[in-house]
């Protein structure tokens, strides 16, 4: 398994973890969230094609779609949708209806949404009329 990573916590984890090869992308670390961003991070993961995609996200919104803090990270965010194959989304409830600063992609730009048991039931229909898995756990 090789994973990519921009985020200094997951890649702090799976260091030297037996079978996974590691490869982190660069770039200035974002303060609040320890995920590197920026122009190093997007010409690495322009490089790349990206089987899977894991991403948290800030807000998820049904006119919006979604949505991150600041355009930084939005940018960066874009880049790693646009390198990847599939889109998995982990979002708890509380992120739904929100709106963020910065646009990254529309909300049918997802393959896969896991989420928790606070998922609104009109708001998983509406994801899955867009055509999105949606996994509760």
């Amino acid at each position: 398994l090789t994973v990519v990573t921009n985020s200094l916590d997951i890649a702090q984890e799976l260091d030297g973890k037996e079978g996974i090869t590691l490869i982190i992308t660069g770039g200035s670390p974002r303060r609040r969230t320890r995920a590197l961003i920026g122009s190093l991070t997007e010409a690495t993961v322009s490089q790349m094609r990206i089987d899977k995609v894991f991403m948290g996200v800030s807000a998820l919104d049904l006119t919006y779609g979604i949505m991150v803090p600041t355009l930084e990270e939005a940018e960066t965010r874009k880049r790693i949708v646009k390198a990847s194959n599939k889109i998995i989304i982990l979002s708890d409830h509380s992120k739904f209806g929100k709106q963020s600063f910065a646009y990254v992609n529309p909300l049918q730009s997802i393959d896969i949404l896991i989420t928790d048991r606070g998922i609104p039931e009109e708001t998983k229909v509406a994801l899955e009329r867009l055509g999105i898995e949606v996994r509760v756990v």
